[in-house]
């Protein structure tokens, strides 16, 4: 089974290639995200959907060339609430390009 280092910095731990973060790191950053919206992304409906998006979509569906991190919401949610955990609303992004989705989206494009 291929393997890697887990993603939190300095953390020397080999974990399989279909983890992103060793345990420990992994539930430390659960805990951190979106945590600003806790009714929103907070939930544990979210948290599972967004992980069995990104287990079964793990590079970016954008650039393709690196690992997923971020589930990108393509209509936003905020206009459309049913959509929430609809997987064809759905895209799995590397930081760089859902920051530049989120970018373009703030700029009305």
């Amino acid at each position: 089974m291929p393997s890697r280092v887990c993603l939190q910095p300095g953390c020397p731990e080999i974990i399989p290639q279909s983890r992103r973060r060793c345990p420990t790191h992994a539930a430390a950053y659960e805990r951190t995200i979106h945590r600003a919206e806790p009714g929103k992304y907070g939930g544990r409906k979210w948290r599972l959907t967004r992980r069995k998006y990104l287990t079964d979509h793990g590079v970016c569906e954008h650039c393709h060339q690196r690992l997923a991190e971020h589930v990108h919401h393509i209509a936003d949610v905020a206009q459309d609430p049913t959509r929430m955990h609809d997987q064809t609303n759905l895209e799995a992004l590397c930081a760089s390009c859902h920051s530049k989705e989120t970018r373009r989206r703030q700029l009305g494009m």
